[in-house]
């Protein structure tokens, strides 16, 4: 049981996450088992060594299940369902601290329930907070194209015969998503070509940079920066893209709010 899944899991807990597990599987929505919640309190008292010793598979079942007959499917039985909830934990604690995911699957349910007030006072709320990440997070496109994809989708719920921009909005918002993350991969994919043996297949890069070169991308700083990182990392032009690079960081970092540079 040693170097069981469960042990290295519990091995990466922090105090903190040992205390929020604990309250997460006490709690009768997430874990109605008893014999789960004795497992987990034994193996807290051993953390963070682990001894082997106190590891015996006959020894732990004891602690969890009293006086019943040693039986190692039920051992194993409640170590893997323990397992699970851990993973469930991290995921749960996860998505807990992405705001803007979060307010997306909100909405995602009201339009579902087709709840249309509390859908338009939550809109609200998420434009707002995405408003304030903007150009701070990678994903921000994709959180903008979520909202767009949803708002869509209640349009087509209100059976209206007017223009709606949702279905545009999905639409660029996807299309500026997939050019961060386009220039991103293939800047580490030549980072990483100069520092192993082998290449990468940079399919349909030359399209995607010059059909950037066309537009107006220093509004979009992201694009920008990664476009100049690439140009870089190719070696053409390198100290006219190095200076531009450097003005377009200024730039990119007088628009972050105060709070955020600390």
């Amino acid at each position: 049981m040693k170097n069981s899944k469960l042990i290295v899991l519990l091995k990466s807990y922090n105090k903190e996450e040992w205390r929020s597990f604990r309250e997460f599987l006490s709690a009768p929505y997430f874990n109605k088992r008893k014999d789960l919640q004795h497992l987990f309190q034994y193996l807290k008292t051993l953390s963070p060594e682990f001894p082997t010793n106190k590891l015996k598979n006959e020894l732990v079942f004891k602690k969890v299940f009293g006086k019943k007959p040693y039986d190692d499917k039920a051992l194993k039985y409640v170590m893997n369902y323990l397992v699970k909830q851990i993973e469930r934990f991290l995921v749960f604690q996860k998505m807990e601290k992405n705001e803007a995911l979060m307010n997306n699957f909100l909405l995602d349910m009201l339009v579902e329930r087709q709840l249309s007030k509390h859908y338009k006072g939550h809109l609200k709320k998420t434009k707002k907070h995405l408003s304030e990440i903007r150009n701070q997070h990678e994903n921000y496109n994709y959180y903008r194209y979520q909202l767009a994809d949803i708002g869509n989708r209640h349009y087509g719920n209100q059976n209206l015969r007017i223009y709606d921009e949702n279905l545009q909005l999905a639409s660029n918002y996807l299309d500026h998503f997939y050019f961060v993350q386009k220039l991103k991969y293939s800047c580490e994919m030549l980072n990483r070509a100069n520092v192993i043996e082998g290449s990468y297949d940079l399919f349909f890069i030359e399209e995607v940079v010059t059909h950037l070169t066309q537009r107006k991308i220093e509004d979009e700083p992201l694009i920008a920066i990664y476009l100049q990182v690439f140009y870089l990392l190719r070696k053409k032009d390198a100290e006219s893209n190095f200076e531009y690079l450097k003005h377009l960081l200024a730039k990119f970092y007088l628009q972050i709010p105060r709070s955020e540079k600390k």
